[in-house]
């Protein structure tokens, strides 16, 4: 569901229904974007172009240089990567263990149901 044009109350007379793709397409649009039809003035171009010097390439500070990272920070960062890193120390108790086990079962058992129906 999507208002024409994205804008307005959701009512009756301004809502219609379309996919995702066409909601997404619609809010995508050029004429949504604020600068659509509108330049920049010399003045604004000016300063746009100082403030975005060129650092690309050899220009930037870090171009060329290498991380330096010890043995021992490498050796810790490899270990941080290594095991389960969710849940640790969590146990479900004994009471939790049953429910979900009933749980999963009746579940099954209704699939299989509709299964053969």
């Amino acid at each position: 569901m999507a208002r024409y044009g994205d804008v307005g109350p959701y009512s009756i007379c301004n809502v219609r229904i379309c996919t995702f793709e066409e909601n997404r397409r619609e809010a995508t649009l050029r004429s949504h974007n604020p600068m659509y039809g509108k330049t920049h003035s010399a003045e604004a171009r000016a300063k746009i172009s100082r403030n975005h010097a060129n650092v690309s390439k050899k220009n930037n500070p870090m171009w060329g240089k290498k991380r330096n990272v010890s043995t021992e920070t490498r050796q810790k960062l490899s270990l941080s990567s290594i095991g389960n890193k969710y849940a640790l120390g969590y146990r479900h108790t004994k009471e939790a263990k049953a429910k979900i086990a009933t749980t999963s079962k009746k579940m099954w058992e209704r699939r299989k149901e509709e299964m053969k129906s």
